[in-house]
């Protein structure tokens, strides 16, 4: 009867430490698919953001004390950018880009940064790293914040 105990007890210890050498290989290929996801999609990010910082337009529209509605309306409509990259990426649901130019409207992409906005953790993260790239993450969205000349962005 010992023997047949003894040898039940000792397939019971190389299972279980055969169950845990798999699960632990297992997690060990999670994680570094997972890191291997979030570093594309942080390549992704930093591609799309430089393309906005870039673009000249954009700046022009957030940098302009406009004279009209029409003149602002005109300058939204030679810009898009923004919608190019929503149409194309179906990770990207919504782009928006706030500024304190007080000559825009509020749309979609450009949007005035209220008191509200300025006051969020992000935009003085913004303001504080002076035009420095860098990422946040909000339980109810996503967001990456940066500020460059003037306008900050989210993406």
């Amino acid at each position: 009867m010992l023997p047949i105990l003894f040898i039940g007890i000792l397939l019971t210890v190389r299972m279980r430490k055969m169950a845990y050498e798999q699960s632990l290989k297992e997690a060990k290929a999670e994680i570094a698919r997972v890191e291997s996801r979030i570093e594309e999609t942080l390549q992704f990010v930093h591609t799309i953001e430089n393309a906005v910082i870039s673009d000249e337009k954009i700046k022009t529209v957030m940098q302009t004390a406009f004279q009209s509605p029409l003149e602002v309306f005109h300058s939204y409509s030679e810009n898009n950018l923004l919608n190019k990259f929503e149409l194309t990426y179906s990770d990207i649901s919504d782009i928006r880009i706030y500024g304190e130019n007080e000559t825009i409207f509020d749309n979609m992409d450009y949007m005035k940064a209220t008191s509200e906005i300025k006051s969020s953790p992000w935009y003085q993260k913004a303001i504080a790293l002076k035009g420095k790239s860098f990422g946040e993450y909000y339980s109810t969205m996503g967001a990456i914040g940066l500020l460059l000349d003037g306008f900050s962005t989210t993406i």
